[in-house]
């Protein structure tokens, strides 16, 4: 696996095992997931406004956002992780773009 390779799978990894451990997300787990996606753009050499309007527009296409609240951040990002239809990569822009948009939306509801 090249370095790039390493970089997403670690990326995802840390996503999936945020996922999974815990049962309901709070604004903390947001943060701190977006904190690993900018490490991994840093480590990457990827422009984050690039990748995140790329992953604005992949999320309109394969996410349905209904309303505003963790888990159903959670939710997306499970299903987005369980496609067979989605490269890495563009699984990385998505996730990426959703963690952003929940952060600055001010109006998130706690379950």
């Amino acid at each position: 696996m090249d370095k790039q390779g390493k970089l997403e799978y670690n990326f995802l990894k840390r996503v999936t095992i945020t996922n999974m451990v815990k049962d309901t997300w709070d604004k903390n787990d947001l943060d701190n997931l977006y904190k690993e996606f900018k490490f991994f753009l840093a480590k990457s050499n990827i422009n984050e406004l690039g990748i995140l309007r790329k992953g604005e527009v992949l999320l309109g296409q394969y996410c349905n956002i209904t309303d505003y609240n963790y888990n159903t951040c959670k939710n997306m990002i499970y299903q987005i992780l369980n496609t067979d239809e989605l490269a890495i990569p563009i699984q990385i822009a998505i996730i990426g773009a959703l963690l952003k948009l929940y952060i600055e939306n001010n109006n998130i509801k706690e379950d």
